[in-house]
């Protein structure tokens, strides 16, 4: 059945790159790589455009130097015989959880998949443990380019034969689907085996927003109490619920949402009947899968002499999800840039990723990400009550959260 309701929607999301940390010395770095049992780099070099996330940092080692990564694997070299790692120095966003996350997850993709991803060096997921006073991961670093940087010049053939590969790297993903309900992150644990954790989101209420739009406001919390980060979920309900009950605490807590309190008796209703027996089991069956969740390709990165892709990069917000959630805001394809043109070349190049689906025999891929009707409305109520929780407190989107509000009651509706 056809939803009444479009299955994403798209909010601003405040630029993180004013949280990151303040600039380190090249002696400061070099004493950290030193204390990691790594040789001295011969040149620490910082990146002008920083990630959403981490300041980074290129360490260059000569090549005499011997490194191996946690696995005991040793990195590319460069032409020269250099070895050339990246170090990514994280903001105090999700504090802990973010780079344990991505950690797991990168170590699950290697023993897994195929699917090409930087391998570990070091890594440290405790600010207090650490000689900088900053979670970081050391990472060998990627051949090729970014994708979104050559964009312009690639031609159909190229594009076509970046989709072929990415094609099937989900196929691999949707192959090692989760073998229970399951929503949440990985970790990695001292002993090398992997455990399932708590889901890290990139719409969460970050530490450093929770500053601003609250504690400086005399409203005490943290990211346990507005977030649904401090558990694992048996499921996509499950998780929706845990998520819902964390906006009604916002709502009742902060000024800003003052007016939505009214919502909260439907709310309750709402999550009383999605985990209802009439309702439960038929919005949690859906194959669960590991997402990158943020798939657009400046986090894609390819060899231009012949489009093989090289690395897929920043996994810290991925995680197993419900597979129709794997996409959500649609940044898969998109070439990550700003302007008039993104959209429409985004959508088509899904026209082009679906049409190879069904010739590679992969339609399942297809198939298996759409959500039924169930599945969207109770999605569409979350999504627009979560985009409500996070701007009002902003003071964002004033214009759009009445119109929101009606969406999530339509949507709640369904079950009701």
């Amino acid at each position: 059945m056809k939803s009444l309701f479009p299955f994403s929607i798209f909010v601003e999301m405040a630029t993180q790159n004013s949280k990151l940390p303040v600039h380190l010395t090249s002696e400061a770095i070099i004493d950290l790589v030193c204390s990691l049992g790594l040789p001295r780099p011969i040149a620490v070099k910082p990146l002008a455009a920083a990630a959403e996330f981490h300041a980074i940092y290129l360490l260059t080692f000569a090549k005499e130097s011997t490194i191996t990564t946690t696995t005991a694997e040793t990195p590319h070299r460069e032409p020269d015989g250099s070895t050339v790692l990246v170090l990514r120095v994280s903001g105090n966003h999700i504090p802990s959880a973010k780079t344990l996350n991505e950690v797991g997850i990168m170590t699950w993709l290697a023993k897994h998949t195929t699917i090409p991803v930087p391998r570990i060096i070091r890594y440290c997921a405790s600010a207090q443990q650490s000689a900088i006073n900053h979670e970081f991961t050391i990472l060998e670093k990627a051949t090729g380019v970014s994708i979104d940087r050559i964009y312009d010049t690639l031609n159909a053939e190229n594009k076509k034969l970046l989709i072929h590969q990415l094609i099937h790297f989900l196929i691999q993903l949707s192959e090692n689907a989760w073998p229970r309900r399951f929503v949440g992150g990985l970790v990695l644990l001292d002993n090398g085996t992997i455990q399932e954790g708590p889901l890290v989101d990139e719409h969460f209420w970050m530490a450093t927003d929770i500053e601003t739009y609250w504690v400086d406001h005399g409203i005490i919390e943290t990211i346990e109490s507005l977030n649904p980060i401090d558990s694992e979920f048996d499921g996509c309900t499950a998780y929706n619920t845990a998520a819902l009950e964390k906006y009604i605490y916002a709502i009742e807590r902060h000024p800003s949402l003052l007016a939505f309190k009214g919502m909260i008796p439907k709310m309750q209703k709402f999550i009383a009947a999605i985990n209802s027996d009439t309702y439960k089991n038929a919005l949690d069956d859906v194959k669960y899968i590991l997402a990158h969740r943020d798939l657009h390709f400046g986090n894609i990165m390819c060899d231009p002499s012949d489009m093989r892709i090289t690395a897929i990069l920043d996994w810290e917000f991925g995680g197993v999800v419900a597979a129709p959630r794997w996409n959500v805001g649609n940044p898969f394809l998109w070439n990550a840039q700003n302007g008039p043109e993104s959209k429409p070349e985004r959508e088509k190049m899904m026209e082009i990723f679906e049409q190879m689906c069904i010739e590679q025999n992969a339609q399942f891929l297809l198939d298996e990400t759409k959500p039924t009707f169930l599945q969207d409305a109770m999605q569409m109520a979350v999504n627009h009550i979560r985009a409500i929780v996070e701007v009002c407190p902003k003071g964002e989107a004033q214009d759009k959260i009445f119109a929101w509000r009606e969406t999530a009651e339509a949507s709640m509706d369904v079950f009701l």
